[in-house]
């Protein structure tokens, strides 16, 4: 399992890690179902969900780490934000443009499409006012 894990994080870091083959995907899948259902006091389950929510909450956590450092070094350079900030910006307009893309290849619903962009905007005012100490409502 934790084999698995850390190859998911070195792939999502950008790290040089093969892709998941299908023998990797069938292995991890194998040991998680085997895991989730044995009869107690073999059920694994909820060790299992316990282990998956603390390895992702800790890497959630050490990437705003990382965006709230950033920002600190940047913002002591003078003018040192405006290209982070134009990063943001692109990434956010990124995916905000590739989620209107996907509602309008599936237009047939609507309100999925406006929960989608609630989440998005939800997910990177948090990534503002927690990581870059930036008050939206003043901006």
């Amino acid at each position: 399992m934790q084999k698995g894990i850390t190859k998911l994080k070195n792939i999502l870091e950008g790290k040089p890690e093969p892709q998941f083959s299908s023998e990797d995907y069938m292995m991890l899948y194998t040991t998680i179902y085997n895991m989730c259902t044995q009869k107690p006091p073999h059920d694994y389950s909820q060790q299992l969900y316990d282990k998956y929510r603390e390895s992702f909450e800790e890497y959630i956590t050490s990437m705003v780490e990382d965006l709230s450092r950033m920002y600190r070094l940047f913002s002591k350079i003078t003018c040192g934000l405006e290209p982070i900030s134009n990063m943001f910006k692109m990434h956010v307009t990124n995916e905000g443009t590739a989620l209107v893309k996907q509602a309008e290849d599936s237009a047939s619903n609507k309100k999925v499409f406006v929960w989608k962009i609630i989440e998005l905007h939800d997910k990177y005012v948090a990534y503002v006012t927690q990581c870059l100490h930036v008050d939206v409502w003043i901006s």
